[in-house]
C-alpha cells in the first residue's frame, strides 16, 4: 500500500501486476463530482494525479531507474548514478546522509541505508556523491573509506 491511497502487487521482476485505488481516493472522487457525467471525470483526474505522484516513489524506493546502454549503442545495462541524472547530487535525504557519516565517523552504505531508511543504490549513489564533494576517501584495498571532513560549524 502507498500513501493508504494505492494499493498495488510487484512481481519478482519489480513489475506492477495489480494496481488498486482505494476508497478514500474514491470517496474523493465522488464528492467533487455533483452529476454522473462528471463523475467519470472526477475519477479520471484524481487517478492520474496519484499515479503521477506513487510511479516516481516507486522507482525512488526501488533504487532508480537502471539505463540500458545497449540499446543507447553500448555497453551493457546498468543502474542510473547522480553523473548521469539530471539535477546532479540532489538528493532529498543528502544532507542527512552526510550528517550521519559525519556523526558517526563511517562512511559506510549499509550504514546510510539502514538510518534513512532507503535502498541499496540509493545509499550507495549518496556514498559517491560525498567521495566526488571530497567528503570521505576513496574505498581501500579492504572497501574502507575514511572521513576526510569533519562536522562543519553551524554558520
Amino acid at each position: 500500500t502507498w500513501d493508504e491511497r494505492i494499493s498495488f502487487v510487484l512481481t519478482e521482476k519489480l513489475e506492477i501486476k495489480r494496481l488498486t485505488f482505494l476508497d478514500i481516493l474514491k470517496d474523493e472522487a465522488e464528492k467533487s463530482a455533483e452529476h454522473a457525467d462528471e463523475q467519470f471525470d472526477a475519477d479520471f483526474a484524481l487517478m492520474t494525479g496519484e499515479l503521477a505522484r506513487f510511479l516516481p516513489a516507486l522507482v525512488d524506493a526501488l533504487g532508480g531507474e537502471v539505463i540500458d546502454l545497449a540499446e543507447q549503442g553500448g555497453g551493457a545495462p546498468r543502474a542510473a548514478t547522480d553523473s548521469n541524472l539530471p539535477g546532479n547530487g540532489s538528493d532529498p535525504l543528502y544532507a542527512q546522509a552526510v550528517a550521519i557519516v559525519r556523526t558517526t565517523q563511517r562512511a559506510s552504505i549499509s550504514l546510510v541505508q539502514r538510518e534513512l531508511r532507503i535502498g541499496y543504490n540509493r545509499a550507495a549513489r549518496m556514498i559517491e556523491a560525498m567521495e566526488k564533494d571530497g567528503l570521505i576517501s576513496v574505498p581501500d584495498n579492504r572497501g574502507a573509506r575514511e572521513v576526510l571532513k569533519a562536522e562543519e560549524p553551524d554558520g
